[in-house]
């Protein structure tokens, strides 16, 4: 669970221009943006340095919660300094509506804009390597992403619950992933890592041996789902919350159900394969 933002108020070192700052390094002179006692409202442009004392800090990162339920704030500048977005940064900043990500960060963390519920767009800059655990949970509006060459960790969880999450792109040049009809797969399409939200059926590409966890989790228009005779683990919360699958054949080569893969799923009944040796 998120801390609440009071205890966030305390961290600041120095305020410039309405912006609230803790310093990282006094001796390579950082700093990170934090909490704003006052709440920061309408369209906030982060600098690349602030002054404090007649001494210049680089801003380097949005601290944990800096932005923590800010639902006045409409818009928001990053500078080409800043390489990491801390855990819940931006949670629940209801009225943001687009986020570009500069090419400086690396770095998107954990619940980061959870529940930012009319965000509709996100531009990730070509530096980000890692998109942290429920990144963009509950993202209500969340209609894609593409995600560049330089990422080589999503969490499992990063975009669940976004209703309209409809389209993953992934550039050619990404080592770990790859993506195809709006499907996350690893780069040799062993792993089924995401699928979209608003599929109503899926037949999955012969040579992919692992549904991911979870993998198609609350994609609750999905209602047919072909498994290739090359799948032998479906994964814990592969399909769980997929309310309108109602049936589903499992594949001779399965040897692996993980828990609760199939958990509030529309499922009544399921033929287990006789290879499955772990459940």
């Amino acid at each position: 669970m998120l801390a609440t933002a009071s205890i966030c108020a305390s961290a600041w070192d120095f305020e410039a221009n309405g912006i609230y700052y803790e310093i990282t390094s006094e001796s390579e002179q950082t700093c990170e943006v934090c909490y704003n006692p006052a709440v920061y409202r309408g369209n906030v442009s982060i600098p690349g340095t602030a002054t404090n004392n007649g001494k210049a800090y680089t801003v380097t990162a949005i601290g944990e919660e800096a932005f923590y339920y800010c639902t006045d704030l409409t818009g928001i500048t990053l500078p080409n300094t800043v390489n990491t977005i801390k855990t819940g940064a931006f949670y629940a900043c209801s009225a943001l509506t687009e986020v570009t990500i500069p090419n400086s960060v690396k770095v998107i963390g954990s619940s980061c804009f959870a529940t930012c519920d009319n965000l509709k767009t996100v531009n990730l800059g070509n530096s980000v390597e890692e998109i942290g655990i429920r990144a963009f949970v509950s993202c209500q509006s969340l209609e894609g992403i593409s995600i560049p060459s330089s990422v080589s960790y999503i969490s499992y969880d990063a975009f669940a619950d976004c209703p309209k999450f409809s389209t993953i792109t992934v550039d050619e040049g990404n080592q770990h992933y790859k993506s195809a009809d709006n499907i996350l797969y690893d780069k040799k399409m062993t792993e089924l890592i995401l699928c979209t939200r608003n599929k109503p059926s899926v037949t999955i590409p012969s040579g992919v041996e692992a549904i991911g966890v979870g993998a198609f989790l609350a994609c609750k228009e999905l209602a047919s789902v072909t498994l290739p005779n090359t799948v032998n683990r479906i994964e814990s919360y592969a399909f769980q919350q997929c309310s309108a699958l109602k049936e589903i054949t499992l594949p001779p080569s399965l040897e692996t159900i993980e828990s609760e893969a199939f958990a509030r799923s529309g499922l009544k009944e399921i033929y287990i394969p006789a290879n499955v040796v772990d459940i």
